[in-house]
């Protein structure tokens, strides 16, 4: 394997040749002790986040848009493709590797696929980005960055590729703000701070929150195929806080 300064400058120019002039962000975990037997050996976590445009989640006010749905399976899609070629990039290095895809799941359900049994991933891209240091979890179970807030899709790539690693965030930073509990239509979060090893079914209800994506979707957009909503996002601070330059001129 190369040594792990090489293949970080390497990962990075990679989501920089993808991303282009998109916002990004890229850490790196050490998730020893954490990752499931599915994952044996590959203790190094890489995560890959893409921003979402700021114009397309200010318009999320009730619900869901027709815009939002297609821009989140957009970013999904090339998130993917960003992981995907990590992997292999790992993999060329001689280092074992596996992407963890951002998945836009549907309805109805597939009741083979294991997600629905309690509506968690193989592996949870927040548990890498939070041990990564690129921020908490927010009061609705979302991932809330440092940079964008709570307006960015995540991805993952696992690996035994050493890495040097950033520090893990060990607490929510979200204080007394409660944006995202009031304004949650499905009355899903009580409220509580996460901190880590806290699991989500202690402050935050998954299924209620699904059943009203799919209240929503239905209603806003005439569609029962799909669990989205995106309220909580739009209405964080930390979210509306950050602007880049493009995105700055349109709200002045």
């Amino acid at each position: 394997m190369l040594e792990g300064f090489t293949v970080r400058e390497d990962i990075e120019q990679t989501v920089r040749e993808y991303a282009g002039e998109e916002e990004f962000l890229l850490g790196f975990s050490d998730l020893y002790g954490i990752v499931e037997k599915g994952f044996s050996g590959l203790i190094y976590g890489i995560t890959v986040g893409l921003k979402l445009d700021d114009r397309i989640v200010d318009a999320v006010i009730d619900g869901p848009t027709e815009e939002y749905v297609a821009h989140y399976g957009e970013i999904n899609r090339r998130l993917d493709e960003i992981t995907s070629e990590i992997a292999d990039l790992l993999r060329s290095a001689g280092a074992r590797a596996q992407a963890v895809p951002a998945t836009l799941y549907e309805d109805p359900p597939n009741p083979e696929d294991p997600y629905y049994t309690n509506l968690s991933a193989s592996f949870p891209h927040k548990t890498a980005a939070t041990r990564a240091g690129l921020g908490w979890i927010g009061k609705t179970a979302l991932f809330v960055s440092d940079r964008f807030g709570p307006r960015v899709r995540l991805a993952t790539v696992l690996t035994d590729q050493p890495l040097e690693t950033g520090t893990p965030c060990e607490m929510s930073l979200c204080g007394d703000c409660m944006c995202c509990v009031e304004e949650c239509p499905a009355e899903a979060a009580d409220g509580m701070e996460w901190f880590p090893g806290l699991e989500r079914e202690a402050f935050f209800d998954a299924f209620r929150c699904r059943k009203k994506c799919i209240e929503l979707t239905r209603e806003t957009m005439g569609k029962s195929d799909l669990a989205v909503c995106g309220i909580c996002m739009a209405v964080c601070p930390v979210g509306v806080e950050y602007r880049t330059p493009a995105s700055e001129d349109e709200w002045v």
